[in-house]
């Protein structure tokens, strides 16, 4: 558990191993997380068991039946280091969305290349090029006509360029036309498109991006985007990480999102006293949620309605005491509580 609440290496906590991992999984579109300091556990009762010290990420460069060679760094030596990994020793995480966002024709390349085009068409704006048609008053059939008609050219762009106001002169016979006027070349419109079907395959909208997005529009992102991705991450890490003991006794690595985050401050309270009322959660469970320390009253540890008299909640009762108190431990201390209680 280390690697994922503290440090998952000598560079990254366990937070900036993950970003590494998610950013490297949309660049390359699979990615692999290798144990690159174990420590092998020589007790009988586990044999093949081992502690993993750090983990890096690294990048696949080459995919054989039983193993993969892996581009990883290594801190002992201060660079990238190709090895060679069993598929079984390292997690190999392909991205969710790969035909969204890596495949060869998918939403998000051709996206970026509309913007590529858009880029290009901004700086042949801004680069000073004037884009005109000068009309001589005569015809440039033959050569001879069309070297004066290139040497009137010259001369032009000299006075523009050595003039201090770049002003030139051209003859009352001759005639220019500008093409660097407006024109709707549809790169625009397309690019707004493609923009817009990419979010909706993400499950985004652009009030996300800002943080004005609602409840239900955040749900959705999550639901479409953040939580297929973590569902991959984990069930990898479960299949290579735990033994098959571990996972036949019900361990699992999972992720958990507080449900509270996307609700406002003035419904949680509401919403808290529904959740204790229904006796879903316990008062100390809920001031988890919101960020509170446990309090030390044991009644914060107990499902009960608060609404209600204690002798009228079915599976709690008091002891002696008049403590609440569990039905395991009415029935250990006095068996005759718990029908007392019901009674």
């Amino acid at each position: 558990t280390r690697m994922f609440s503290v440090e998952a290496n000598l560079d990254q906590t366990s937070g900036a191993f993950m970003q590494d991992l998610v950013h490297s999984m949309f660049d390359e579109g699979v990615v692999a997380a290798v144990p690159v300091d174990i420590d092998i556990d020589t007790s009988p009762g586990v044999p093949g068991a081992y502690e993993i010290d750090s983990i890096r990420v690294g990048r696949i460069t080459q995919w054989y039946p039983e193993h993969v060679r892996v581009m990883v760094y290594n801190d002992t030596i201060g660079r990238d280091q190709e090895i060679y990994a069993r598929k079984a020793d390292v997690a190999i995480i392909e991205n969710p969305l790969y035909s969204v966002i890596n495949g060869p024709n998918s939403t998000l390349s051709r996206l970026l290349t509309k913007m590529s085009l858009v880029d290009n068409l901004d700086e042949m704006m801004a680069s000073g090029r004037l884009d005109i048609l000068i009309q001589l008053p005569f015809a440039v059939k033959t050569e001879s006509k069309q070297k004066a008609a290139e040497e009137r050219i010259k001369s032009i762009e000299k006075h523009l360029t050595m003039g201090k106001n770049g002003i030139a002169y051209i003859d009352g016979t001759e005639k220019v036309v500008q093409l660097n006027r407006p024109a709707n070349s549809q790169v625009n419109d397309n690019l707004q498109l493609l923009k817009e079907e990419f979010y909706n395959q993400m499950g985004m909208t652009q009030k996300v991006m800002n943080g004005t997005a609602t409840e239900a529009e955040m749900r959705l992102y999550y639901t479409r985007s953040i939580d297929p991705i973590v569902k991959a991450i984990t069930e990898e890490f479960s299949r290579k990480f735990l033994s098959k003991t571990a996972r036949t006794q019900g361990h699992r690595i999972v992720a958990y999102r507080s449900p509270f985050n996307l609700v406002p401050l003035q419904q949680i309270a509401e919403l808290g006293d529904s959740l204790v009322r229904n006796r879903i959660l316990t008062p100390n469970e809920l001031r988890a949620l919101i960020g509170f320390r446990p309090h030390s009253d044991p009644s914060a540890d107990k499902l009960f309605n608060p609404n209600m008299p204690i002798e009228k909640q079915p599976g709690v009762g008091k002891d002696k005491s008049g403590s609440i108190t569990p039905p395991e431990e009415l029935e250990k201390n006095d068996p005759q509580a718990i029908q007392n209680g019901d009674n």
